[in-house]
């Protein structure tokens, strides 16, 4: 991981960061009390720079640590996948399309380890990744990223509603659609 490598644009985001900040800080000057006996003042005899500067140290440990971390999050797969990919030419050497009939085939061998008992789950779980690996290209080649992805379907899903019926959840909605044309 570098930090030399630039972050995109922004998009529109799910919450606003300020109000969040405004409780944290409000929290942590009320510690300070507890801890000190006073709320932080100037002309205290201590050197606010330096304690700042000790502060901004532990901190950047701290993100220093996160980046260690996440590594071996979802995001860092997804890196690995497209680094991968790209030197295999997975990527600009192909297409959009031939990627989804990629995907098919790794469907269909996922099918076969969920249907053939004697398939161990080693291989079932491998054929999981198989996909996910497909997705991830389709994904770059689309310019968004897979957890994106799952973001905005869980988003979509979060609120939904509906039944189970033999064995398969059924939207509200289209219970709902199903009644009106009966």
């Amino acid at each position: 991981m570098s930090a030399n490598k630039p972050e995109p644009m922004p998009t529109k985001g799910k919450q606003a960061v300020l109000p969040e900040l405004i409780q944290d800080l409000q929290a942590r000057a009320e510690v300070g009390i507890q801890k000190y006996g006073t709320p932080l003042e100037t002309d205290n005899g201590r050197d606010a720079l330096m304690d700042f500067y000790q502060e901004y140290l532990d901190g950047a440990m701290y993100f220093k640590q996160h980046l260690m971390e996440r590594d071996g999050t979802f995001r860092h797969f997804e890196n690995k996948v497209r680094d991968w990919a790209n030197a295999r030419g997975l990527i600009y050497g192909t297409t959009i399309l031939k990627q989804y009939e990629k995907l098919h085939e790794e469907y269909v061998e996922l099918g076969d380890a969920l249907i053939i008992p004697s398939i161990p789950l080693r291989h079932t779980k491998l054929e999981i990744g198989d996909i996910l690996v497909v997705l991830a290209n389709i994904c770059t080649q689309l310019g968004c990223t897979l957890e994106e992805c799952a973001w905005l379907a869980y988003d979509k899903i979060k609120d939904r509603k509906g039944k189970m019926i033999n064995g398969t959840f059924v939207k509200e909605e289209d219970l709902c659609r199903n009644l009106d044309q009966k």
